[in-house]
């Protein structure tokens, strides 16, 4: 009888314990559909720049945690991921050089981009799902788009509108960007404070990678009134977030992105800076991640400035050029032949 007893203790126990085991989650599988963006194929002459050549994909749960991630692999690989239902978000990171290793997303969000070394034919991209629901099995399709954005000079017209100006020659001695954010996360959000490159227009010790991106230099190009420069001078720069603006002054605050043309004229440095991106009917906007700014025209109307960070000149207060800056996605049709120094 004691024998019984105690056997019988010994089952209830079992199944007690058998009640307290969580049977694991059924497992969903995901279908990750890459694209780069809405295009496959170049959309330039002279550099391939919408190539896409390594897609990593990660999974983070509900509380951010990373719960799995692909290899840093080739485009164009199927990827299919087994994930337990609940809610997500996704990030499809293109062209790393080496697989991302984090635990949870703030260290993703925390990893830093510079646009000094970017590549030429391979930028950064990513595109992310947030805050997603997986109940079921299905395709998920990301577009991946560029941190970077593309700006592009395709002409510079001389046109003094005084004669007394028009009878010394313009040399155009640089074409540069200035107040060039060169730090991003993976959200293309600029890191405001520190990453800040030429700022208020003078250029210093710049790396030979960041400077091929935003300095095209040593040009010499004689302008007589009526001539014009025609050939296409493209840029590279991060987002930039700021809305207010500051021109020149003794110490650098957060600023506005510019376009500058440095000229010699009658025997000084002068000035034309542009900035990006141009007024609109809902304002100036902000300098935004996968887009061209197209100048096709640059009319120069007056001798430059005498500072790269202040447009108004010694001359005259009345804008010394005239232009139009189209923004477009670096995914469109547009058609033009890049040069590069």
């Amino acid at each position: 009888m004691k024998k019984i007893t105690v056997l019988f203790a010994a089952f209830a126990v079992f199944a007690a314990c058998s009640r307290d085991v969580t049977p694991e989650p059924e497992l969903v599988t995901l279908q990750m559909n890459i694209l780069p963006g809405s295009s496959t194929k170049a959309d330039v002459t002279g550099h391939d720049d919408t190539t896409l050549e390594k897609v990593q994909v990660l999974v983070f749960d509900k509380n951010g945690n990373l719960e799995t991630a692909t290899d840093n692999v080739d485009f164009g690989t199927s990827i299919s991921m087994s994930v337990v239902p609940g809610t997500k978000t996704i990030w499809a990171v293109g062209n790393e050089t080496y697989k991302l290793f984090v635990s949870n997303l703030n260290d993703l969000m925390y990893h830093r981009y510079c646009l000094e070394d970017e590549n030429f034919s391979k930028f950064i991209m990513s595109d992310s799902k947030e805050n997603i629901s997986v109940t079921t099995s299905g395709q998920l399709n990301f577009g991946l788009k560029r941190l970077a954005c593309k700006i592009v000079i395709d002409k510079i017209v001389r046109q003094f509108n005084q004669a007394a100006y028009g009878e010394i020659p313009l040399v155009i001695k640089k074409i540069y960007l200035s107040n060039v954010c060169d730090r991003a996360d993976v959200a293309a959000q600029s890191i405001i404070g520190d990453s800040y490159n030429v700022q208020m227009g003078i250029i210093g010790n710049l790396d030979a990678s960041l400077k091929a991106k935003i300095v095209d230099d040593g040009l010499d190009i004689t302008l007589f009134d009526g001539d014009d420069h025609t050939a296409t001078h493209t840029f590279y720069a991060y987002p930039n977030g700021a809305t207010d603006d500051a021109f020149g002054g003794e110490n650098f605050s957060p600023r506005r992105t510019r376009l500058v043309l440095e000229c010699l004229y009658n025997g000084a440095l002068c000035y034309y800076p542009i900035t990006l991106p141009a007024e609109s009917g809902s304002g100036r906007g902000t300098l935004d991640r996968n887009t061209v700014y197209h100048i096709s025209s640059l009319i120069l109307t007056r001798p430059g400035s005498p500072d790269p960070d202040v447009p108004a000149d010694e001359v005259s207060s009345i804008q010394n050029c005239t232009f139009n800056i189209t923004c477009s996605p670096w995914d469109g049709n547009v058609s033009y032949t890049e040069t590069f120094n």
